[in-house]
């Protein structure tokens, strides 16, 4: 009687061969979609971030623009507070004063500086104004403007 010796050992081997192939293309797989998935968080991570620093770039620029209206309107304020003192008193030489105001939520002083100086011309006076704000960060917006104010004739009652 011929007898054949099962073969389980040979099946046995090639199964577990097939399995470690098959885990292995498994484990392939996995690390190509976990490189995939890595890339994309990067990407995307990176996306943010330039959206964030435009964001906060964007605040700054708009807070130096706030500060450089505001400054150009006391600039306006101190013309026509220089205007009216020398209307009142030929004399006036300038001054310094400050405007608290709240930029940002925060609570400032503006500084607005005014001089007065005699020209030639004793019914003209140059006058010089100068606004500096601070905005953010330490940057600082400064206006400065010079004028000619022509004082009034007494004859006529006109200035300009």
């Amino acid at each position: 009687m011929n007898m054949t010796l099962p073969t389980v050992g040979r099946s046995s081997n090639s199964a577990k061969r097939r399995t470690a192939r098959r885990q292995r293309r498994s484990s392939r797989r996995v690390g190509a979609a976990l490189i995939l998935v890595m890339t994309c968080l990067m990407i995307v991570t990176s996306l943010t971030f330039a959206m964030v620093k435009s964001t906060l770039l964007s605040v700054q620029r708009i807070r130096l623009e706030q500060a450089a209206l505001q400054a150009d309107w006391l600039l306006f304020a101190g013309e026509e507070r220089a205007h009216q003192q020398l209307l009142s008193d030929a004399n006036y030489l300038g001054e310094q004063w400050a405007v608290p105001l709240s930029v940002g939520g925060e609570p400032v002083e503006l500084p607005i500086e005014i001089q007065v100086q005699a020209t030639d011309d004793v019914k003209l006076k140059l006058v010089t104004l100068k606004v500096t704000m601070t905005a953010t960060r330490g940057q600082s917006v400064v206006r400065s403007k010079s004028i000619q104010i022509r004082l009034q004739d007494p004859l006529k009652g006109e200035s300009t």
